[in-house]
């Protein structure tokens, strides 16, 4: 909202942040809209508010935390207020792995190169996203491989284009899948779309949400010279897939 040409890509949804504070048992999960007059708001008056509206007795930062308007509710303000209002503030130490501390930007860094593996193992879990299946051009079921095509949000952070071996959910059922992350350029290109298809299966899935969930990328998108090419090709990925299913489940 304050600067929405420079405004990052999202790791994870709304609706995944609650489902993952849920899962940690948390009761109640209250979501302020960012405002312009939230976003003008004096850090010690919004403390002072929360602090009497829920009965605060712990605030939890990280380390380089600042809140309210020109940030200035850093940590040193936080402990002065925690000591005036009478609540605990706690300061949560960055989480390194190897000499860098995981961050967000760390990630989305890591997505940009196709490098999945690392992204899912800094966020402790494989990087994915829930999209519902759109029509396509049925040039994947001209060549053998039906697949099903989903658009990704336009704010989410994505992995560069490639092909990927994935989990895809719909409903309680998961399937083993290959997707391919860009834009198709043996075929003239056109809007980015992540286009999945289900290894051993044919479901008709149009109109359904499915999540996919990114494991390995097999290979990074390029032009073939032919059909025939592209789909040796398919074939090979496939193979490539199963192989890291295989890890996976150990």
């Amino acid at each position: 909202m304050l600067r929405p040409a420079s405004r990052p890509s999202y790791l994870s949804s709304t609706e995944d942040k609650a489902q993952a504070i849920a899962a940690l048992g948390v009761d109640q999960l209250i979501q302020l809209p960012f405002t312009q007059s939230l976003a003008g708001t004096s850090a010690e008056r919004f403390v002072t508010r929360v602090y009497g509206s829920v009965q605060m007795s712990q605030l939890w930062v990280g380390a380089d935390f600042a809140m309210g308007h020109h940030r200035d509710g850093d940590n040193a303000a936080l402990g002065r207020l925690a000591r005036e209002l009478g609540f605990k503030l706690v300061t949560v130490p960055p989480l390194y792995d190897g000499d860098a501390a995981i961050s967000s930007t760390r990630i989305r860094q890591l997505l940009a190169v196709g490098d999945v593996e690392s992204a899912s193992r800094l966020l402790a879990h494989p990087y994915g996203y829930v999209g519902s299946v759109v029509p396509g051009e049925q040039r994947g079921r001209q060549l053998g491989f039906r697949t099903a095509n989903l658009e990704p949000p336009a704010d989410r952070a994505m992995p560069a284009h490639g092909v990927y071996a994935v989990w895809v959910s719909v409903g309680e059922r998961r399937y083993g899948a290959v997707a391919n992350v860009g834009v198709r350029p043996s075929f003239g290109g056109g809007r980015r779309l992540v286009e999945v298809h289900l290894i051993d299966q044919d479901e008709d899935l149009y109109g359904q949400d499915m999540r996919v969930d990114f494991l390995r990328m097999l290979r990074p998108e390029r032009t073939f010279e032919s059909a025939d090419l592209l789909v040796a090709q398919i074939c090979r990925d496939i193979e490539s897939a199963r192989e890291v299913f295989e890890t996976a489940l150990g």
